[in-house]
Order: structure tokens, then sequence, then C-alpha cells
């Protein structure tokens, strides 16, 4: 009886140490876990405003292609008026571009 209590002793403290290790060993991966989230909550943050200067650069560009067409068609224009006016006068201009 006395063998018995022992052994049951032992096992008590040794599955005492098991538990102990255990919910360390999950502590931490909590712990982890818990890190690797904020980071991936971080990420998304940060994406959302790279998304938001995307969005912002490709108003912009089109704009900007918009006004090159715009300023193309007034050169062209242009070209078309002082090539007429070269011929009225008598000085012959190169012709313009297309």
């Amino acid at each position: 009886m006395n063998e018995q209590f022992i052994i049951g002793l032992a096992a008590t403290i040794i599955l005492g140490l098991i538990g102990s290790l255990l919910k360390r060993s999950i502590d931490s991966l909590d712990k982890k876990l818990d890190t690797t989230c904020n980071a991936v909550e971080a990420m998304k943050l940060e994406m959302v405003g790279y998304q938001k200067l995307t969005e912002y650069l490709k108003a912009d560009v089109e704009s900007g292609k918009q006004e090159i067409s715009t300023l193309r068609k007034s050169f062209t224009e242009m070209d078309k008026l002082i090539y007429a006016k070269g011929w009225q006068t008598g000085h012959p201009v190169p012709p313009p571009r297309d």
C-alpha cells in the first residue's frame, strides 16, 4: 500500500510537470500567434494605404494622358495653321506632322 501511494504521488508529480510544460508551450505559441496576427493587421493597414496611393496615381496618370492628348491635338492644329499661313504668304513651311 505504501508503494502504491509513492507510485501515485510520483505519477501525480510527473503529470503536473508535464501539464506545466504543456501550459508554458501553449502560452508561448499563443504569444507568437498574437504577435503574428498583429503584424498581419499592420500589413493590411499598410496595404490599404498603398491601394489608396495606387488609385490616386492611376487617376493622376489618366489626367496626364488626357492633357497630353489635348496638347497633341492643339499642336497639330497650330502646325496646320502655320503651314497654311506659310503657303499664303509665300514662305513655305515644312508640312505638319500628324
